[in-house]
């Protein structure tokens, strides 16, 4: 028997000696409410009893009862003082400590002593209460106590228990039972420590920089605290996890960052778009320090390209800022030219270096050498020969100035045309009649070759379908032929000749001005044609936009796509004020917008966008208001410059070119010199004073921003008839003009010969742009052969510009073909990647990667390449990690040979990318494939080692060793050799009981003798003795023993163990008969039952096969109470697949039972056995074992009960002999009751070992009687 069955048999046996002494209780009671004297016998009488008891079994229970010492001390205590406090707390604490010698105590202590001490609170009334505490109080203390302390939980089966662990320090699960040491169960250390890391993650999540740096120090701290303990891998996992989530919310925190500066940066960049020059540099500074600060990044590619586009953008700024300055510098004194020069000086300096200095160069020579154009023709107003040749001159090389870039911001051709067109005029003032009509010949040579040229223009910009349109330049062309018609008029008209001509001429440069302007400086919004939308002033216009729009309508400017004029959904439409849109319309797929009343303020480019597509783009122009005006000499002129936008005020006169005589701008004015007097600003009224007929002319006010005449004055000041000498000033200013054509036309043909020159080397360059790299080398030998042919000519300063300007083109087209060429190769690379599905197609991806970042390294695409390669090496490692996913599915199920291939690739993969910036990612990848691994691998080793044979337990272990020794250096060794360690231990248990049971097996079917079978049983001992399995052995030995005593008992034919067995049989027929007679009796007949099967368990109590008498009494013991043992005590285990094979086994029992025949019994047997050795290495052997001897037991008696007569007529003496093994064995079952526990396998053993004895002597008798 167990110790906790010795000791509860024990109390039971001397209980009754504790109860003739004295007890304690009734002095205790006396006490209570006596004396002192009392108290002090109680005391004593407690001192002695535990005095008394100290050295027997049952000492530790009546410790227990000295508890009502305290008892009493807390009622001495109840009056207050301090010393009877103190010692009645001196009382209880000893006994808290005695709690720890038994935890099988009646009475609970803690609650107790949790009591006591409330009760002695409450009585410290002096110190802590004014007042003693009510009874309530004491009440509500002790239910909290007992609440908080629970002595015992009454549980049924299959139940959980829950144990609170609310504290916050660390805490750990003791368990106890009888006869054991304390058992560390769990420890809730780990997971609080988990769970406060976790915590700190979480804030850290959602806060800032400084609270990740705290939670990646305390992952580290517990990553390092578990480093070599048990729980290092998965700690390992957790930290690895948890630095994961903070490493990304620091890239989320850092992405935010720098879109916060880009914000800051974009905020400056548009202020400067508006601002001064201060506004411009400190965008400029911004950017610096937004490059410098993310330099060495993994964000310096983004920022590179952001700070790159918002310098272009600033570069546009000060490139207009400077034209402007050039503007005012036109018409404005020297200061004006000297700020000019200067800021174009700092410009090409500040630009020097850079990748558009050229550019900026080009820019600044440009606007010089219109300054300088500009003087000359001011000089040139006297009308001599000389001012004027060196005027054209000027003019001639700022037009071969112009093919050095098609794209410069100030049109140079219109520039050049109105100062050709003033030279013309001042020497027309001062030509006589002859050199007129000269002139008149050369003019209409000339107008024809610019109508031959005008129309194919127009032909051209219908092609490309851009501004101006073909209506515009046939407007153009029709006021040419017009004015041939007039040159080809009678030489009588030689007055209206030059009056009309004068006009002709200037109108026609007007018209190529506003041409070529629209030409030159305007260039498409988008892919999406713009289309013009006119109206009048302060009238309705509907911008047209016609489509099906299923999503989000929405109508805004191009220059702010964030502001909303209009928007429609399905539901309703939204417009601003001064804006009208029909939700009808709209959902008739007429998506056009109203505006109510148009003014300057509304024109702009309107987009038409649904959803992310534009499907329309509409400029809304206002027409142009033309205000006749008749007034005498001396009144003033009212002009309206109503517009917000900058305006100039252009006068033209017949017979000049046009004139800007004043500038508007935030309504500040500014005039010329000869103006300035005249001119006053009463917004948004300009008044020019004193009209006078010289006065006559156009006035137009000219939106300088938009380009666009908003008001056209034709006015009219009444004059007298013309003198004589004005006839004869025109005539000679005719006859100059004349001498001028002259000179031009020998120039002319000049450049004629230079210009076919230029269109054949144009041609061989237009060819270059649209074909491959042979033709930019033919064409670049072009220029060089063009510069030398002119190398010592006039044009050679020109001609070197001009090779500038085309071998720029040449390289553009250049980069363009390389650009294609990329474009090809990565192409061709995201194809192959996408192919990829072997190693070996990787590797060679992984090659033509780095070729191809090699091969653009130090080029202009070098960070487009590299961003590119990046994200194709990351598509690799993704289909890599694939194909090693695939090998670990495949080895599920399979060979150590497919485990060892997929090790293999995990070794290769960590090793590709061990210096990489992928290296920890694939090394928590292969981490967790090789758990894969070593899962599968312990799975493997299972299957061997339940499946294990006698004949195979040499090859199992060696497959143990090898996986040890597979893991020897690795962070699973310790975890290999424990599991290899247990499962050594179960194949050694396997091997052992079925080498036993094949002993026994043959013992009992006569094969061998009981001596030969004891033998081969000390022989397995030895073998066993030095190795770990010793103990197990014995164990296993000694159990096999007394089955062996039980068989020699049963089949013996000794005269001694004869006699044993007759007698051992008549008593247990004795106890069945008595069980027979208690099922129907009354509680006495169940009284002398119980007492039989107690002496008969006694009686054998210190017999070899003990053991098997204690089952079989323990049989009779459950029939006596009607308990489903097997149900209840046997059958406690969560797997359902063993309780339901349990149940079967139990059911074939009573059917064979109820058949009663031999064979049916031995069937039954057999699969008893074939249970047992099934779960013989489980977790539920002991379970298994238990229920087995039971039906063993269940069996035997039936056997006992089904015996011939001759036998039946012993069963008396038998039954006579078990009464004290059955009153034995009702002790034992009402201990176990009260304790509510299940029998320990010893328990067990030893009653299964009476069984067998009882069994073998009822086979012996029945053998002797046959």
């Amino acid at each position: 028997m167990s110790k906790e069955n010795v000791m509860k048999s024990t109390w039971t046996r001397n209980s009754a000696h504790l109860a003739q002494d004295q007890p304690p209780f009734q002095l205790i009671q006396q006490a209570e409410g006596g004396t002192q004297q009392n108290i002090r016998e109680a005391e004593k009488e407690l001192d002695q009893l535990e005095q008394q008891y100290k050295n027997k079994d049952y000492s530790e229970q009546i410790k227990f009862l000295c508890r009502e010492r305290v008892k009493q001390s807390v009622q001495q205590a109840k009056d207050g003082k301090m010393e009877i406090i103190r010692e009645a707390k001196v009382e209880i604490d000893h006994l808290e400590q005695m709690q720890y010698l038994n935890t099988e105590y009646v009475v609970p202590v803690t609650p107790f002593s949790m009591l006591k001490r409330a009760e002695l609170y409450c009585a410290d009334g002096g110190v802590v209460s004014p007042q003693p505490c009510s009874s309530a109080a004491f009440i509500t203390v002790s239910w909290s106590s007992s609440s908080s302390h629970s002595p015992l939980v009454q549980m049924k089966f299959g139940e959980d228990l829950k144990l609170h662990v609310s504290v916050p320090e660390p805490v750990e699960v003791i368990y106890k039972s009888s006869g054991s040491a304390d058992e560390v169960i769990c420890r809730a250390i780990l997971k609080r420590r988990l769970g406060q890391v976790d915590q700190l993650v979480q804030q850290a999540v959602g806060g800032t920089e400084e609270n990740i740096d705290e939670a990646e120090m305390s992952v580290d701290q517990l990553k390092q605290q578990y480093i070599n303990t048990e729980y290092s891998d998965k700690v390992k996992l957790f930290c690895n996890e948890k630095r994961k989530q903070l490493q990304q919310h620091r890239e989320r925190l850092r992405r935010e960052e720098l879109e916060r500066r880009q914000q800051h940066v974009e905020q400056l960049v548009q202020q400067a778009e508006e601002g001064t020059k201060e506004n411009i540099r400190e965008a400029k500074e911004s950017l610096d320090q937004l490059k410098q600060q993310y330099e060495n990044t993994e964000y310096s590619d983004k920022v590179s390209v952001f700070c790159r586009a918002k310098r272009k953008q600033l570069l546009n700024k000060r490139l207009l800022y400077v034209n402007q300055l050039v503007q005012q510098a036109e018409g404005g004194t020297q200061q004006n030219i000297r700020e000019a020069e200067k800021e174009l000086d700092q410009l090409e300096q500040q630009y020097k270096n850079k990748d558009y200095s050229e550019q900026i160069k080009f820019l600044c020579r440009l606007q010089r050498q219109q300054e300088r154009v500009e003087q000359f023709v001011q000089q040139a107003k006297d009308g001599k020969i000389e001012t004027i040749r060196e005027a054209k001159v000027e003019i001639d090389h700022l037009e071969q100035m112009q093919y050095l870039n098609t794209k410069n911001v100030v049109p140079v051709t219109p520039f050049s045309m109105l100062k050709r067109a003033e030279l013309y005029w001042y020497r027309l003032l001062n030509s006589d009649e002859e050199q007129i009509m000269t002139e008149k010949i050369e003019m209409k040579k000339k107008l024809e070759k610019v109508m031959d040229g005008l129309q194919k223009l127009r032909g051209g910009a219908e092609r490309k379908q851009k501004i101006p349109t073909s209506t515009e330049v046939d407007e153009v062309q029709k006021h040419l032929i017009e004015f041939k018609k007039w040159c080809e008029k009678t030489e009588g008209q030689i007055n209206d000749l030059i009056e009309h001509r004068a006009m002709q001429f200037c109108s026609l440069h007007h018209c190529v001005l506003v041409f070529l302007i629209l030409t030159f400086t305007t260039a498409p919004v988008s892919t999406v044609d713009v289309c013009p939308t006119r109206t009048k002033l302060h009238q309705s216009v509907t911008l047209s936009c016609k489509h099906q729009c299923s999503g989000l309508l929405q109508w805004n400017l191009i220059s702010n796509r964030d502001d909303v004029l209009a928007e429609c959904d399905r539901t309703s439409c939204r417009s601003e004020k001064g804006f009208n849109i029909s939700h009808d319309q709209y959902l008739k797929g007429d998506l056009s917008l109203t505006i109510t009343a148009a003014d300057y303020s509304q024109r702009n480019v309107y987009a038409c966008e649904c959803g992310d597509i534009d499907y329309a783009f509409v400029r809304l122009i206002i027409e142009t208001v033309f205000s006749p005006v008749q007034m005498k000499s001396g009144e003033d002129l009212k002009l309206h410059v109503s517009v917000p936008e900058p305006v100039e005020v252009i006068y033209k006169s017949s017979g000049s070119a046009d004139e800007v005589i004043c500038r508007v701008n935030n309504r500040s004015l500014q005039c010329k010199d000869k103006y300035r007097d005249r001119t006053s600003l009463t917004y948004p009224e300009l008044t020019l004073r004193h009209m006078e007929p010289r006065d006559s002319g156009s006035y137009t006010i000219r939106d300088t921003k938009n380009e666009e005449d908003i008001q056209i004055y034709a006015v009219s000041v009444e004059e007298p008839a013309v003198p004589a000498w004005g006839i004869v000033l025109i005539v000679m200013s005719l006859l100059c003009c004349a001498a001028v054509g002259i000179y031009l036309l020998w120039r002319h043909r000049k450049r004629q010969q230079l210009n076919r020159r230029l269109q054949q080397v144009e041609k061989l360059i237009q060819q270059a742009e649209k074909g491959t790299e042979e033709n930019i080398s033919e064409a670049e030998m072009a220029l060089e052969q063009l510069e030398k042919q002119y190398k010592t000519t006039e044009y050679s300063e020109q001609i070197s510009m001009i090779k500038e300007a085309k071998k720029l083109r040449l390289q553009q087209r250049m980069e363009q073909l390389k650009s294609e060429e990329l474009k090809r190769i990565l192409e061709h690379v995201e194809e192959r990647v996408q192919q990829v599905s072997e190693e070996q197609d990787i590797s060679e991806v992984e090659m033509e990667l780095n070729q191809l970042d090699q091969q653009y390294k130090n080029s202009d695409y070098a960070e487009k390449v590299k961003l590119f390669c990046m994200e194709k090496r990351e598509q690799l490692l993704m289909r890599r990690q694939q194909l090693v996913e695939q090998l670990v599915q495949q080895a599920e199920g399979g060979t150590e040979e497919n485990i060892s291939d997929v090790e293999k690739s995990l070794d290769q993969l960590e090793q590709q990318y061990n210096n990489t910036e992928y290296s920890y990612k694939v090394k928590l990848f292969c981490m967790e494939k090789r758990k894969q691994l070593w899962d599968m691998r312990v799975e493997y080793v299972e299957q061997l080692v339940q499946q294990a044979k006698k004949e195979k337990i040499r090859e199992v272990e060696m497959e143990l060793d090898q996986l040890e020794q597979k893991y020897k250096n690795t962070e699973y060794e310790e975890k290999s050799k424990l599991f290899c360690k247990a499962k050594k231990l179960q194949l050694h248990q396997r091997i052992n009981y079925l080498r036993r049971e094949e002993l026994v097996q043959q013992a009992e079917d006569g094969k061998k003798d009981i001596s030969e079978v004891e033998k081969e049983l000390k022989q397995l001992k030895s073998q066993y003795k030095e190795t770990e399995y010793s103990d197990n052995v014995s164990e296993i030995c000694i159990i096999q023993r007394s089955q062996l005593s039980w068989y020699r008992l049963q089949h013996s034919n000794e005269e001694r163990l004869m006699t044993n067995r007759r007698e051992l049989k008549w008593r247990m027929l004795h106890v069945e008969q008595l069980v027979q007679q208690a099922k129907e009796g009354t509680e006495e007949k169940i009284r002398e039952a119980e007492e039989a099967i107690d002496e008969l368990e006694q009686e054998y109590e210190d017999m070899v096969y003990s053991d098997q008498v204690s089952v079989l009494c323990t049989v009779k013991r459950e029939q006596l109470k009607g308990h489903q043992y097997s149900k209840e005590e046997c059958l406690i285990t969560e797997d359902l697949e063993l309780e339901e094979q349990m149940l079967q086994v139990k059911q074939r029992v009573h059917a064979a039972i109820e058949e009663g025949t031999e064979e049916k019994i031995r069937e039954v047997e057999k699969e008893i056995n074939q249970l047992e050795e099934r779960y013989i290495n489980t977790k539920d052997v002991v379970t298994v074992m238990q229920f087995c001897m039971f039906m063993r037991a269940e069996l035997y008696w039936y056997r006992l009960q089904h015996s011939d007569k001759q036998l039946m007529t012993d069963k008396p003496e038998v039954m006579w002999k078990l009464e004290d093994f059955m009153n034995s064995l009702q002790k034992v079952r009402d201990g176990a009751e009260r304790e509510q526990k299940t029998l320990s396998s010893t328990v067990v053993d030893k009653l299964q070992k009476h069984l067998m004895e009882f069994k073998m002597l009822y086979e012996e008798k029945r053998g002797v009687d046959k």
